[in-house]
C-alpha cells in the first residue's frame, strides 16, 4: 500500500498501518459485500475527528476502503485490527496532522 489518504469522506485519517509479510489475517473476522466474501486488506486506517468515535477500515492497495467498523476509541479500533490483522498493534503509524500556515503580518 502507498502512502494513506489524508482523509476519508471529510473525515481525517489518524492512524494507518499497511498490511505486509509482518501481519497475518486471522480469519477471525469475514467481510462479506453483495459480491461475496472479500478478501484481505492491503492497509488498515483508523478515521475520526478525535480520538474517540472513530472507524477502522480495510483498503485496498490504492488506500479505498472497502470496509468499515464503528468504534468508540482508537483502543478499540486497534484492538479489533489484532483481532483481525495478527501483528498490526504493533506497526500502527500517527498521521501527523495539518498545521495551518501562520498569518503572516501584514505592511
Amino acid at each position: 500500500m502507498g502512502p494513506p489518504p489524508r482523509e476519508i469522506g471529510g473525515v481525517p485519517v489518524l492512524w494507518f498501518t499497511p498490511i505486509d509479510s509482518r501481519h497475518r489475517p486471522t480469519g477471525a473476522c469475514r467481510h462479506i459485500s453483495p459480491r461475496g466474501l472479500l478478501g484481505p486488506a492491503a492497509g488498515l486506517l483508523i478515521c475520526g475527528h478525535q480520538e474517540s468515535s472513530v472507524y477502522l477500515h480495510g483498503c485496498d492497495q490504492d488506500g479505498v476502503p472497502f470496509t468499515d467498523t464503528w468504534h468508540e476509541s482508537v483502543e478499540a479500533a486497534k484492538r479489533q485490527a489484532e483481532f483481525e490483522y495478527a501483528g498490526s498493534s504493533v506497526t500502527w503509524q500517527r498521521i501527523a496532522e495539518r498545521v495551518a500556515a501562520p498569518d503572516r503580518p501584514r505592511d
